[in-house]
């Protein structure tokens, strides 16, 4: 019991990390491609239109459900709630 618990710790880190890696690179993918925009002089016509296109397109947020977002915030939160519940059940299924 302890090592599914201690696998499923591990896997939600690996998940809840993975996940915010992506959005941080959703993001930055998003910031660049504005500071192409921004730079219109620099930058062909049919390139722009391209780069113009990309910025309308929205990513979809990695969720859980659509509950919450997936941040590194979210492993200490979830680590406090698996250990505070864990100690409560085990105290209450002491005789």
């Amino acid at each position: 019991m302890i090592a599914q618990l201690f696998f499923a710790v591990i896997l939600n880190i690996g998940v809840i990390l993975c996940a915010s890696r992506i959005s941080y690179q959703v993001f930055r993918v998003q910031t660049s491609l504005q500071v192409m925009y921004n730079n219109k002089g620099t930058v062909e016509p049919k390139s722009l239109q391209i780069v113009k296109d990309m910025l309308h397109v929205k990513f979809p947020e990695m969720t859980a459900y659509g509950m919450v977002k997936l941040k590194p915030a979210l492993i200490v939160s979830s680590f406090g709630s698996v250990l505070t519940y864990g100690l409560l059940i085990m105290n209450v299924n002491r005789p």
